[in-house]
């Protein structure tokens, strides 16, 4: 009976881990803030092949970060560039895979991320 219990809550722990996971790497479409689409470029490219080259800065901040080392791409914050280009992400990108941001957010009453952490290293200012 006991093992029984144990295969249970490991199911669930299990679950709620690939559940989490889903839903950060595939999070809820952001809300419309822009109607842009990603300058013309070569879109058989990837973001970080063209972005390495053309901005440096922004690419080893982001190379540098939890979501370079994870190598969550641009698109995630960003959208696919053809359909949806979002220049400057708005929280809901954040929250839908930092839950816990939007109550640290309503304690420190920001507007956003960004007004503390760079957009690119997450780093704080």
């Amino acid at each position: 009976m006991k093992n029984k219990k144990y295969v249970v809550v490991i199911s669930c722990a299990v679950l709620g881990m690939i559940i989490g996971l889903w839903s950060c790497c595939n999070p809820p479409a952001l809300q419309v803030q822009s109607t842009e689409i990603h300058e013309d470029v070569d879109f058989s490219l990837g973001c970080t092949e063209c972005h390495e080259e053309e901005t440096p800065d922004i690419f080893e901040d982001w190379a540098i970060s939890g979501h370079g080392a994870m190598n969550y791409g641009c698109y995630i914050c960003h959208g696919d560039g053809t359909i949806e280009f979002y220049p400057e992400p708005s929280i809901d990108g954040c929250t839908s895979c930092h839950e816990s941001a939007a109550g640290h957010l309503m304690r420190v009453e920001n507007d956003g991320c960004f007004e503390c952490h760079d957009g690119h290293s997450l780093e704080p200012y």
